[in-house]
């Protein structure tokens, strides 16, 4: 019960980050910096440090979500909060215009966008906590969490934005090195954030990563 706890204020620590991280993409203003000589590549400005702390809520809402997986309560926590979403996403159908304002797209593409990873992800997590639920515990649940946003930085800024496409037009044909190296700091910052609240070393009588009870 009480790595459950811990869990939820992952959760809401992960959820508050992610919405600073709009907010100040939005609000915050400063002179932009260069971080490392004077090229573009490492050119610092409000959107690299809001994608920083999202990155940090990132990393600490994925390891909720990998490591809940293996409590019942809370899958049955996921469940509730996706329903919510679903019809806080319904109601606003109508009026998207908010939705499109922050992320650049209308309830309908983001809803069939991420409809299918969400579902795989259910679908990954549910098979890996029947044959394999050790993956779930604290430690692993987090280096795949780290492991998966690195990945997704890593194609997102070094080959998608450069190369392919930014947002529907044209590549920028250059890396953003600074905003990639603000995305790792932020993904180590939730890892150390995970870290905290899970309280290494993990506490060994927690019945929630031990006994089938409360686990799939």
């Amino acid at each position: 019960m009480r790595q459950n706890r811990r869990q939820l204020l992952a959760l809401v620590m992960g959820v508050a980050l992610l919405i600073l991280a709009i907010t100040l993409n939005r609000a915050l203003t400063f002179t932009p910096f260069h971080l490392i000589g004077l090229s573009r590549e490492w050119w610092v400005g409000p959107r690299e440090i809001a994608h920083m702390i999202g990155l940090t809520g990132f990393t600490v809402a994925a390891w909720y979500f990998i490591s809940s997986f293996a409590s019942r309560r809370l899958i049955a926590t996921n469940i509730a909060i996706t329903v919510a979403v679903v019809v806080g996403l319904a109601s606003s159908w109508p009026e998207d215009g908010w939705l499109y304002d922050v992320f650049g797209v209308t309830t309908f593409e983001l809803a069939v966008s991420l409809s299918p990873i969400y579902l795989g992800a259910w679908a990954l997590f549910g098979l890996i906590a029947w044959k394999t639920p050790s993956l779930l515990r604290p430690k692993p649940a987090l280096m795949s969490s780290c492991l998966v946003l690195v990945m997704t930085t890593a194609l997102w800024e070094l080959y998608i934005q450069p190369f392919d496409n930014v947002y529907g037009g044209p590549p920028r044909g250059w890396i953003e090195m600074a905003q990639v190296l603000c995305d790792l700091v932020g993904i180590l910052f939730g890892a150390l954030i995970v870290q905290r609240i899970a309280g290494w070393p993990e506490p060994q009588n927690e019945a929630v990563f031990r006994k089938p009870r409360d686990c799939i």
